[in-house]
């Protein structure tokens, strides 16, 4: 049984649910933290913190590998394809040989990572079925910057880093909305639909889903905590940005964390989340 952070409200929002088919709740002033959410590691310490498993399935999930590579010095000099091409934000080329190579803690430092998808049945599984490349871009918004860590795999199957590449980003991109939605309280609360839906785990019992219509002014009460200082998205795929409908699928890897939200593009009010799951568990 789950008790998290909003159990007992949500026991008592999904009962009057079921009575009433609506819930009326006081407003709650919206606090507008930005929680530090950076994975501190111990550079080169040589400690071992992870399970053989996990090192034996590195080359099998891409979210196995990504979490080694950024916290385990060792795996991560076996992983890279030495000389790395490096773009700097300059656009000037340059190559890092081992000799110059240190653990780099400010690298993929971020644990939350995020994909946008235009539908859902893309979601699940969607960070393995990359099968020879894969790209992690981390997006700097206060710089317009987008740094990208290119991984392929070699002629063993094993992911390694293959080049780095520092751009400016755009700025009609879809990425600049969500970057405010989530680090802008104000902005936020003008971005939603009258009505959102909820989807959750039942606080009672693990293995059933709960759902429930929850108004504008209760998203104050049940929205996630967002990561809000660098964005993390793996490019597997790739979704149409001209789509109205996007799905920003978050995880946290080593927590359990798991958060979509669902927006949906508004002709007179730009993009709306209209639905919202929290499958954290």
């Amino acid at each position: 049984m789950r008790f998290g952070r909003y159990s007992y409200v949500l026991m008592t929002l999904f009962a009057l649910c079921s009575c009433n088919g609506g819930v009326e709740q006081k407003r709650i002033p919206e606090k507008n933290n930005i929680e530090d959410t950076l994975l501190l590691l111990e550079s080169d310490s040589g400690k071992v913190f992870y399970k053989d498993g996990l090192y034996a399935n590195a080359d099998n999930s891409f979210y196995d590998f990504i979490y080694l590579f950024k916290s385990d010095s060792v795996f991560q000099r076996e992983r890279i394809s030495f000389p790395v091409r490096n773009i700097n934000e300059n656009g000037n080329l340059e190559y890092i040989d081992s000799g110059k190579w240190h653990f780099y803690t400010e690298m993929l430092d971020n644990i939350y990572y995020t994909q946008f998808f235009n539908k859902e049945q893309d979601i699940d599984d969607s960070a393995d079925i990359c099968d020879s490349s894969i790209s992690l871009k981390e997006f700097y918004l206060d710089k317009e910057l987008i740094r990208s860590y290119n991984f392929a795999k070699d002629e063993n199957g094993r992911w390694m880093l293959e080049s780095i590449e520092m751009k400016k980003g755009d700025s009609d991109d879809f990425i600049y909305f969500y970057a405010r939605f989530v680090s802008d309280s104000v902005f936020q609360n003008e971005h939603l639909s009258g009505n959102i839906k909820f989807v959750t785990y039942d606080p009672a019992d693990d293995l059933s889903i709960m759902e429930a219509d929850i108004s504008s002014d209760q998203w104050n009460t049940f929205k996630p905590v967002m990561n809000t200082d660098v964005i993390s998205e793996f490019d597997c795929h790739h979704s149409d940005t001209k789509s109205n409908i996007i799905i920003a699928s978050t995880v946290q890897i080593d927590a359990g964390y798991n958060v979509r939200l669902h927006f949906r593009k508004n002709l007179r009010k730009g993009w709306l989340l209209y639905k919202y799951e929290d499958l954290s568990n």
